[in-house]
């Protein structure tokens, strides 16, 4: 297709509250490119999560086009985009959704574990190993390490709320 990393034509979000029509998003477009960074900014209520929810395949807009990475959004079914959210998306929400009863590390690998390429989970801080969980916690995979926070393996978009 040839567009920039994220690519947002004409969206708009409208949602139904107390029995009213809300227009949260009317017709916005913008591209980012690849290695380009972006902050979305505005008051509370301006539509920010939304927009972030839509560009990280959360929800489909009222109308428009959300094309991140060549892969058009809308043209997904929810499995398609279950997939594309676990292989080319990466989460950091203002709410952490972690599960309690796990640690930090525990939590980081369960998408890879369910994504089928770790076995190894290593978190580094300042060169030195601070956590790790091994395959015998994670299941039989292939080796790879993951090195959370180095910016090694990073998913091609992230999406963060803050």
């Amino acid at each position: 297709m040839g567009f920039g990393m994220i690519h947002v034509r004409d969206v708009v979000m409208r949602l139904t509250s107390g029995g009213r029509v809300v227009t949260v998003l009317d017709g916005v477009s913008f591209d980012v490119e690849r290695g380009e960074c972006v902050a979305v900014t505005g008051p509370s209520g301006s539509g920010k999560s939304t927009l972030l929810g839509l560009v990280a395949g959360l929800d489909t807009p009222t109308s428009g086009t959300v094309i991140v990475d060549d892969v058009d959004l809308g043209a997904l079914d929810e499995d398609a985009l279950a997939r594309f959210r676990r292989d080319r998306i990466g989460f950091v929400f203002q709410s952490y959704h972690l599960i309690p009863t796990l640690t930090a590390v525990e939590n980081v690998a369960i998408p890879l574990e369910l994504a089928g390429i770790c076995d190894r989970v290593v978190v580094i801080s300042r060169g030195r190993i601070i956590d790790e969980i091994r395959g015998d916690e994670l299941g039989e995979r292939r080796i790879v390490e993951a090195i959370v926070g180095s910016g090694v393996g990073r998913p091609p978009a992230g999406v963060t709320e803050a």
